[in-house]
């Protein structure tokens, strides 16, 4: 069984069908929508902030997903983060976001640091730094260390993305009965 771990009185929340594996951590205020796949070594810390993860989302291997710091008035405080549904992150990345649309791709090894805030239909090429306070615009494929705007994301690749993620999620049920 995963840890699913209460902190300060707040209870992961997990949906339907959603596959955790059993090495992965959600701790605190984390709600994870309906038939998502969380991989193994993921660590998703609600223990600072509230963060939320929409329906059909892969979370592949050693990911480590919290919330991003900000000062004001010399006190420290974080901010919620929200994951919109059927998007992929894929293995060891780090991420700090304070949104992420629906439909996004985040490419293996991407950092996505604090306050970045990626639109619907982002695509962020393996390896690549979104930095701090980044807001990217809509159905963009990013790549770079700043990332940058590489090509706009096509209507077609959008629609074959959501088939992929159904696809995997699928598959990972079958290989975890």
């Amino acid at each position: 069984m995963a840890n699913i771990i209460a902190y300060k009185g707040a209870t992961p929340k997990i949906g339907k069908d959603t596959i955790i594996s059993e090495s992965a951590r959600i701790i605190g205020d984390v709600s994870i929508g309906d038939k998502c796949y969380i991989g193994s070594n993921v660590t998703v810390r609600g223990d600072l902030a509230r963060i939320v993860i929409g329906n059909y989302n892969i979370i592949e291997d050693d990911t480590l997903i919290y919330p991003g710091e900000e000062y004001t008035d010399g006190l420290l405080s974080h901010s919620e983060m929200i994951i919109g549904s059927y998007g992929v992150i894929e293995k060891k990345c780090i991420i700090q976001a304070s949104y992420i649309g629906d439909y996004f791709k985040i490419g293996n090894g991407v950092i996505v640091e604090k306050g970045a805030q990626l639109n619907e239909g982002v695509f962020v090429l393996s390896g690549s730094v979104v930095a701090s306070g980044s807001i990217i615009s809509s159905m963009s494929v990013l790549i770079g260390n700043p990332a940058h705007i590489l090509r706009k994301l096509s209507f077609g690749e959008k629609e074959k993305h959501e088939s992929y993620i159904e696809s995997y999620y699928e598959f990972m049920k079958r290989i975890n009965q």
